[in-house]
């Protein structure tokens, strides 16, 4: 099914015309950047962490941290600090010879690219047919969350990158796919089930090479981290003990909803969606046991990681494309057009109605709905891909 990479003209034509737009947003933000016109957004703290680690200085010092995103045209009083891990700075190094504007517009390049190379693979990992691989970008250029996350210049299209580099790999080169796994490291809070079942599965199928690529991953990340600055690891230690995101903002979580119900005081709720999703895990990974396969089972997994998780933003549902491009594939390569209609008009309701949201600026809180409505319509999918006859398999499971 892999042969299936080849696209047609029509969808060559289709891939010309998104690099030629792609050239064409690049120009223009690289002519705002000599009228300092560049936007001051989330990617400012991954900026200012990779210039003050580069100076052998605390990456984490709000003090630091705030003079440095003044220079780059931050108003405000209140410091934008990178919460990511330290090994997050390895990726980030080449964005220390530039400045802001130009670090910037080269952020927007690489997030494009990354989100094209990530829906293609992902497309092609669920055996998508290489004519309609245009139906990957479209979704996800269409998909709301992924174009905020681009928009804010946050870190999410790398993480996604390393979804689909562990899908694509996972079974022809294992050590290659754990490596990617160091990505999704970036936020790990979003996958806490996915680390849990991994840990089980590679004990349980003894998948060492995956491990052993994950180790390595990162440890190479940190290691890089940490020659301008060995103490990186204890500096983020102290950043996250003092001031703790998962307490600190009112994310669109259940646990910010039960704490905004029975008080904010009471911060072990925030924790309480977290065990019901290990229950579950525990529970369905039993059930699937015999037959876990990760190309299967992963979309599943990060919807319910996000949905119950204690901290997340609405943004960060740019990770869940590999599900839409799931349930994408089977409705254009198994489903007649008719069948096709009611996924995809809920898809464009959904995303309708986060544009609202966001043109209104609705408080975070505000999006905690839309995981629980993602999640509920992968499970009308996923309910009906099981009950479909094998064959009509076959291009899903690649037999």
């Amino acid at each position: 099914m892999r042969k299936q990479i080849l696209a047609g003209p029509g969808a060559r034509a289709k891939g010309l015309l998104l690099i030629i737009l792609s050239i064409l947003l690049v120009w223009r933000m690289l002519a705002q950047t000599q009228t300092a016109e560049i936007p001051v957004d989330d990617f400012v703290a991954y900026w200012t962490a990779i210039q003050l680690q580069l100076q052998e200085v605390n990456p984490y010092s709000p003090d630091r941290v705030l003079a440095l995103e003044r220079s780059a045209g931050m108003e405000g009083d209140e410091p934008l600090v990178m919460m990511n891990p330290p090994w997050t700075i390895a990726f980030l190094l080449p964005f220390g010879v530039l400045n802001y504007p130009a670090g910037r517009v080269v952020w927007l390049i690489l997030g494009l690219g990354l989100t094209v190379f990530s829906a293609r693979g992902i497309w092609i990992v669920y055996d998508g047919p290489g004519s309609s691989q245009w139906v990957a970008l479209a979704l996800a250029f269409c998909f709301v969350p992924l174009l905020i996350s681009l928009a804010l210049g946050q870190i999410t299209p790398l993480i996604l990158a390393g979804i689909a580099g562990f899908l694509y790999f996972q079974r022809s080169h294992p050590v290659l796919s754990g490596s990617f796994l160091v990505l999704l490291s970036l936020k790990p809070h979003l996958f806490y089930l996915l680390w849990v079942a991994l840990f089980l599965w590679i004990l349980q199928q003894r998948r060492w090479r995956i491990f052993i690529g994950a180790v390595a991953g990162w440890t190479a990340a940190l290691a890089v981290a940490m020659i301008w600055n060995p103490a990186v690891v204890a500096q983020y230690i102290e950043v996250t003990r003092n001031q703790p995101p998962v307490l600190h903002w009112r994310t669109p979580t259940y646990g910010t909803l039960l704490r905004a119900s029975f008080g904010m005081e009471y911060s072990w709720l925030q924790f309480v969606p977290m065990i019901a999703g290990l229950a579950w895990l525990l529970y369905y990974r039993q059930s699937r046991r015999s037959k876990w396969d990760w190309k299967s089972e992963m979309p599943l997994l990060i919807l319910v990681s996000l949905t119950t998780t204690s901290y997340v933003w609405f943004y960060d549902q740019m990770v869940i494309l590999p599900a839409i491009l799931q349930v994408a594939v089977a409705k254009f390569a198994h489903a007649e057009t008719h069948e096709r209609r009611p996924a995809l008009a809920v898809f464009a309701v959904m995303n309708l109605i986060l544009v609202v949201f966001v043109i209104l600026k609705l408080p975070p809180l505000y999006y905690q709905w839309s995981f629980t409505a993602w999640l509920v319509w992968y499970l009308l999918y996923d309910r009906k891909r099981h009950s479909l006859p094998q064959s009509a398999l076959v291009g899903e499971n690649g037999t």
